[in-house]
C-alpha cells in the first residue's frame, strides 16, 4: 500500500501510479506475489488545521479517490490480489461507529487498524491458507 505521501507532496497520483507499477512488476519478476492495497481516504474532520495549510485537502482526497479506482483496474488487468481499504473506510457501517478510524485524519487509529486487518484477512485469508498447506 502506498501512494498517499506521493499524492500529498506532488498534488496528483502520477508518481504513485508509477511507483506501484514498478513495485508490482519487480516483485512479480522475482516470483514474489505482490498484494496491492488501496489506501484509506482522508478524514479532514479529524485533521489539525496546521496540516490543512500543507496541501489542498480536497484536491488530495479527489486524487486519492481516482488512485483507488486506478488501482482496482490495474490489479484486475494484471491479476494481482487487491485489498480495498478505501471502500472499507467509507462503508456506511464503519462511518457510524463511535470510535474514530483515524488518530489525525491521515493515520489509522487502533480501531482503523483492526478494520484493516479484518478486511485484509477477509480478502487474503484463503490465499494464505493455500500457501501454508502447500
Amino acid at each position: 500500500m502506498g501512494g498517499s505521501n506521493d499524492i500529498f507532496s506532488s498534488g496528483d497520483d502520477k508518481a504513485a501510479r508509477a511507483n506501484i507499477t514498478a513495485l508490482a512488476h519487480q516483485t512479480s519478476a522475482r516470483n514474489i506475489m505482490p498484494i496491492v492495497c488501496a489506501p484509506p481516504p482522508l478524514d479532514p474532520t479529524q485533521m489539525d488545521a496546521a496540516y490543512q495549510t500543507l496541501f489542498d485537502v480536497d484536491s488530495a482526497q479527489a486524487s486519492l479517490r481516482e488512485y483507488a479506482g486506478w488501482l482496482r483496474g490495474f490489479t484486475s488487468f494484471f491479476s494481482i490480489p487487491f485489498v480495498d481499504f478505501w471502500s472499507s473506510f467509507t462503508a456506511p457501517a464503519w462511518r457510524v461507529q463511535d470510535e474514530k478510524l483515524y488518530v489525525d485524519g491521515f493515520h489509522p487509529s487502533r480501531t482503523g487498524h483492526v478494520l484493516m486487518a479484518e478486511v485484509f484477512l477477509a480478502v487474503m485469508g484463503d490465499a494464505f491458507s493455500a500457501v501454508e498447506t502447500a
